[in-house]
């Protein structure tokens, strides 16, 4: 099975309320601010950020959330 995390921009928090209100009951989706601040990129912390990938970035910042599929490593271990 699948688990969902759901990111919201830090300039948008009237959709953390949107998503909350219809998905934060359901156990399979995580919702979170987006937690960096300021640097991201390459040169900060001796290399490029892991999280940092234009494409989500771009989408994140166009639609103000990001829904990433992450797969349930607790199912898959089984």
């Amino acid at each position: 099975m699948w688990r969902w995390l759901v990111i919201i921009a830090r300039d948008r928090p009237e959709l953390w309320v949107t998503w909350a209100a219809f998905y934060g009951g359901a156990g399979r989706i995580e919702i979170l601010f987006d937690r960096r601040q300021g640097h991201t990129g390459a040169g900060w912390r001796n290399g490029p950020d892991r999280r940092a990938r234009l494409d989500r970035e771009a989408e994140l910042q166009a639609r103000g959330f990001l829904v990433i599929p992450r797969p349930d490593l607790v199912g898959a271990s089984r």
